[in-house]
């Protein structure tokens, strides 16, 4: 059962409000950790200017992302960077699980399709790349002002 304080921090997180983005998303991988699963966050020149919808965007993009690599892909291995370059805030979540066919990327998951609305809300990209090996997901987003 889900307790109501962690329902509260999924809907919000608190370190997202209290301490910021790139903490948030460190804490969000520290307890995606399961054992047997390592889950691992880097953040390179991430600076929060952009407005709190758009980091709790980001936010939800990295959540779906390592549920699905953990749920889907069973990966034991999961890596996420995230960095900024101007405008262009980048996630990259690369992961050992097993894949799926490179050919035909499921569209028909509530997870990937929530995942690509937000992407598309901000008027950016996401590109797929998949096989036995893992699966490495990489998203451009405009978060200008």
């Amino acid at each position: 059962m889900i307790s109501g304080e962690r329902i509260s921090r999924n809907m919000m997180p608190e370190s997202l409000l209290q301490s910021g983005l790139e903490v948030a998303l460190k804490d969000l991988c520290d307890e995606a950790q399961l054992p047997g699963v390592k889950v691992s966050f880097r953040a390179f020149d991430v600076r929060e200017h952009f407005h709190p919808q758009v980091q709790v965007m980001i936010y939800r993009i990295v959540q779906e992302l390592i549920h699905n690599a953990l749920k889907h892909a069973e990966a034991s291995r999961i890596m996420v960077q995230c960095s900024q370059s101007e405008d262009v805030f980048f996630i990259t979540v690369e992961d050992n699980g097993k894949g799926f066919a490179p050919d035909r990327v499921p569209d028909t998951g509530l997870g990937l399709k929530n995942i690509r609305s937000r992407v598309g809300l901000l008027h950016e990209k996401m590109d797929i790349e998949t096989s036995e090996e893992g699966t490495n997901i990489n998203i451009e987003l405009h978060v200008g002002q």
